[in-house]
């Protein structure tokens, strides 16, 4: 629905960096398409076919983890607050899709993605749907 508060991520992690374990061999496959009332605003597909495309300037760049951050019914401003919330992190871009705040990651840290996100959604949870932000629990985890 056009009404409908959004607010999602997905994080992907390609090896096990702490183990020192690349992701050399292999695909995988990944889309996100969001729909309003039927019709697409966002359509988003990455596809991993090993170590190459984890090493190639138009894929991966090298880094391990990729990451997306959903944020529906937004303004410009919150373009502004986004970026101030990730103090010009070189791992995260932010743009503005419409209304649809998208905020991606690539690097190689899954908590620093998660962080990040973290951060991004409790600056903006209000705009979002006049809700102070509160941690859910699970996200300790």
């Amino acid at each position: 629905r056009h009404d409908a508060a959004l607010a999602m991520w997905d994080i992907q992690c390609f090896g096990r960096p702490a183990g020192d374990e690349k992701f050399a061999q292999g695909w995988a496959c990944n889309k996100l398409n969001v729909l309003v009332d039927g019709l697409p605003v966002f359509m988003d597909r990455l596809r991993i076919t090993g170590a190459h495309d984890l090493s190639k300037r138009t894929g991966q760049r090298g880094c391990s983890v990729a990451g997306t951050l959903l944020l529906n019914n937004m303004t410009i401003e919150a373009i502004d607050i986004v970026r101030k919330s990730l103090n010009a992190s070189p791992e995260f871009c932010i743009t503005l899709v419409d209304s649809l705040v998208v905020v991606r990651y690539i690097g190689n840290s899954a908590q620093q993605a998660k962080t990040g996100f973290i951060s991004v959604w409790a600056q903006l949870r209000y705009m979002l749907n006049q809700r102070s932000p509160c941690i859910p629990r699970i996200w300790a985890t």
